[in-house]
């Protein structure tokens, strides 16, 4: 198991992410019993498309999109924010608020995206343990 701060639902929607988005294959280690809250499957999904398009690559015109349709009925905060950023963006799609949606959204999703990647490249983590 993993250093995380995420909760065994969290990851749990994460690795289900993963799968339906086809980036990694089979079952993970996190018990396929675990209770997936919308939240969390919100999060997750939005974490994965987000990594699929890397966050300097990130078209964030359908990026917002998708993450404001995944956070409408789930988190308000969340996603009055992101209409927020969509909002700015529309009016000012410059590096500057490309950069700022950036850091916004790597902040915000720095843990899932940190066990994503774990999750995709685990032979890599494991061969820098064994050298």
């Amino acid at each position: 198991m993993t250093d995380t701060f995420l909760t065994v639902s969290q990851q749990a929607a994460l690795q289900q992410a993963l799968l339906d988005a086809k980036v990694v294959k089979g079952a993970t280690n996190v018990a396929t019993e675990a209770e997936i809250l919308p939240l969390h499957q919100a999060f997750g999904q939005i974490a994965v498309a987000l990594y699929q398009q890397g966050i300097k690559k990130t078209k964030w015109a359908s990026f917002l999109k998708k993450a404001i349709s995944a956070m409408a009925d789930v988190c308000h905060w969340l996603h009055e924010e992101l209409l927020r950023c969509q909002q700015e963006f529309k009016a000012q799609p410059t590096s500057l608020i490309e950069s700022e949606q950036a850091a916004f959204a790597s902040g915000l999703f720095a843990e899932e995206l940190a066990y994503i990647q774990q999750q995709v490249t685990p032979q890599a983590v494991t061969e820098r343990v064994d050298e």
